[in-house]
Parts: structure tokens; C-alpha cells; sequence
């Protein structure tokens, strides 16, 4: 799905009142375009080896989220939809996951040296 598609799919959520079916049919088809879409950035890559894929994962989950919930936030007029959700992953998700997964890591890293 190219840009323009994934932009008209975002207005298309943003067009239904929030918790109708027609905004959560089209945030599911929005949510699942992004993701088969190959389009979302990859965020200080080669940094973090052995959890970069966790914490990928982890915001990549939370930008989902976020979009469901703030779909509205995006301003067509201000930038390309894509460039928007990049910003949010890079910029916001991913530097939240990372302290998160590290944490996590080290948790169950202590949990198995203690044992």
C-alpha cells in the first residue's frame, strides 16, 4: 500500500466518531496496512543487539495503540501520514520501550544468576 492509500485510510478513521464500528474497522485496516506495509522505520538499528527486536516490538505495539486512541492528532496539512507515524516511533516509542525491555532484561537476567 503506497502513501496516499495509508494517508486515505487515516483521514477515513478520522471521518467516524471514536468507539463506532466504522472507526474501529477502519483503524484495523489502517493498523494492518502500516504493519504489511514495510514502511515503518527502524530506529537506531544496530544498537541494543541482543533486545532490539523486544524493543521493536514493544513500540511498534505501543504506536499501534496510540494511533487507535489518537488517530485524530494527525494534521494532514503539517505532514505525509508515514512521516508522522516514523516520527512517533523514533522519536517517542521506541526510546519509551527501551528502558522498559532493558529493565525486563535485566530482571530475568538477575532471577537466573540468583537461582
Amino acid at each position: 500500500m503506497n502513501e496516499q492509500q495509508l494517508k486515505e485510510l487515516a483521514l477515513i478513521a478520522q471521518q467516524h466518531p471514536p468507539g463506532t464500528t466504522a472507526r474501529r474497522i477502519a483503524l484495523s485496516k489502517l493498523i494492518d496496512s502500516i504493519y504489511r506495509s514495510s514502511k515503518l522505520c527502524y530506529p537506531y538499528k544496530g544498537q541494543f543487539p541482543k533486545l532490539y527486536k523486544h524493543i521493536y516490538e514493544e513500540a511498534v505495539q505501543d504506536l499501534f495503540l496510540y494511533l487507535c486512541k489518537n488517530i485524530d492528532q494527525y494534521d494532514s496539512q503539517r505532514s505525509e501520514f508515514m512521516t508522522w507515524v516514523n516520527m512517533l516511533l523514533s522519536q517517542r516509542f521506541f526510546k519509551e520501550a527501551i528502558p522498559k525491555i532493558v529493565e525486563e532484561y535485566q530482571e530475568i537476567h538477575s532471577e537466573i544468576c540468583v537461582s
